[in-house]
């Protein structure tokens, strides 16, 4: 589970290319089909 949040976080922010990782992307594509990971989706909070 880790390494997808890393993953989802990873993408979201755009920080690196991450083309270079076809099984971890395959991972977190199945990952994120769990019901836990489409529940609990990765979005940005903005400091209080």
């Amino acid at each position: 589970m880790s390494l997808f949040c890393a993953w989802e976080h990873l993408r979201f922010r755009n920080t690196l290319s991450l083309e270079g990782y076809p099984e971890i992307a395959a991972y977190a594509e199945k990952f994120g089909q769990r019901a836990s990971a489409i529940a609990t989706p990765y979005r940005f909070v903005p400091p209080i």
